[in-house]
Order: structure tokens, then sequence, then C-alpha cells
């Protein structure tokens, strides 16, 4: 590429835009299928846990995820979908295994959590750089380690005004994101992907722990990835409101 100026540092020297495509395509920009593991604690006692199999798809360049509740409590069964109709903008259909029923929801995500934990829909389904304005961007030390550092707003609306993220300029993999209100010092809360828990494939990093800690409070919910597997193959049939209904067991992946 061409030299970066005397004086000018090289990590300013890569537009805010490109940093945030490149960390966005190297989380999202495969299709998957995973299972995820999420705890919740409280004071550092269990108060909810989760198990599910995540499938995420890009269907007509439309992002189509599936979300199949697995562990044995009063969610077993519970199915989710939610098929992206415009950027922000969602469709969803939810299987409740008690009435044999779908339900549809529309609009946009607003602040959706996964149930009973502080973890957002948003953080799973795919964001492109179209999803946020960068209103600032610098440099800054985390873990020993300079960063690229992002602050961006999302262009509709959600829990949050603004992020503060810290992307590995080495993997583009996305280390910290800080949500935050307009005028509130303390995050809503602060997703972390430790360094030590990414998991290398041949064409991206991905994390197999997150921690989301929720501000001002001793909540905390960790996320484990197990048996990622990025763009299996997943027939495009298995995202539709019938197949929910239907409830067969999801396809088995080979995964790592």
């Amino acid at each position: 590429g061409d030299a970066v100026p005397s004086g000018v540092d090289p990590m300013i020297a890569v537009s805010a835009h490109d940093v945030l495509e490149r960390a966005l395509d190297n989380l999202y920009g495969s299709d998957i299928a995973q299972d995820v593991d999420l705890v919740t604690t409280k004071n550092g006692r269990e108060v909810r846990r989760h198990q599910l199999t995540l499938l995420r798809k890009k269907i007509g360049g439309r992002s189509h995820t599936l979300f199949d509740y697995r562990l044995n409590n009063e969610f077993y069964g519970l199915r989710s979908l939610r098929i992206e109709r415009s950027e922000g903008v969602y469709d969803r259909f939810l299987y409740l295994p008690e009435f044999k029923r779908v339900r549809r929801f529309s609009g946009s995500q607003r602040a959706d959590l996964v149930l009973g934990t502080n973890l957002h829909f948003e953080d799973l389904e795919v964001r492109t750089p179209a999803s946020f304005a960068i209103v600032g961007r610098s440099v800054a030390e985390y873990e020993g380690v300079r960063m690229h550092r992002l602050e961006v707003e999302p262009r509709h609306e959600l829990d949050y005004d603004w992020a503060d993220v810290l992307i590995d300029p080495e993997t583009y993999a996305i280390r910290r994101i800080r949500y935050l209100r307009e005028g509130d010092p303390e995050p809503l809360r602060i997703l972390t992907a430790p360094a030590d828990e990414m998991v290398p494939f041949t064409d991206r990093i991905l994390p197999s722990h997150w921690i989301i800690e929720e501000g001002g409070t001793d909540v905390r919910t960790d996320v484990y990835f197990r048996r990622i597997r990025t763009d299996p193959d997943v027939k495009d049939g298995l995202f539709s409101a019938r197949t929910l209904e239907a409830t067969p067991d999801l396809p088995a992946f080979e995964a790592r």
C-alpha cells in the first residue's frame, strides 16, 4: 500500500470506516452454527442459565438467525427466528411449545434481551457499518496492546446512545464494547472478549467467551460459544415459521 507520511501514526492512517468494516466482517461476515451457553450471576451467585443452538445465514442478502433453547427448564423447546427486513428492522417469529403455535412480531429490535440475561439479540445478529455512525476515533492501550478505539452511534433506536469499541489492530477482533447513554459516565453494560479465548479460523478469529457486565451492578452474564462452525451447510428452508412449528431436531454439524 501507500507509504504512511512521516509523523502519522500508522493506526490512524487506516480510515475509521475501514477499521469498523473489517471488525464487523470478522465477527459477522460468515454464516455460522454454534452452541451457546449463558450463565448469569448476581453477586457471584448463579441466577439464570440457558443453553441454545444458534444458526445464522444470509439468504438473499438478508440475515436470518434461528435460536433453539435446549436446556431442560421452563424455556425448553422455545424457538426464535429473526429475519432482517431492512437495516435494523426485523420480522420476529417466536414458537411457544406450551401452546404449539408461532407468534409474529415486526419492527426495530430496540433492546431485545435473551431471556433473563443481559445479552442482547443485537450482539448475535449481523451488524454492518451501515448500522452505525462513527463519531470519534483514537488509539487506546488495552491489556498492554495499542487498540483502535471507535466511538459509534446506532442509526436505529436502541437502549444506548453510543458505544466505545476497542478493536485489535492485527486481527480486527472486537475486544471490548462499552455501551453508554448520553451524559451518563457509567456504562449501561460492558462486553469483553478475552484475548486468550479467541478461536482462529482460516479467514477470521472468533470469540469463544464473552463477559457482559451490567453497569453499576454485580450482574454479569458469561456467554460461552461452543462447537463453532463457520459457513455450515444449512438449508434455506430451515429459516421459516413452518420449521419452528414442526419442531424437528436441528441438524447436527461437525464443529470445533
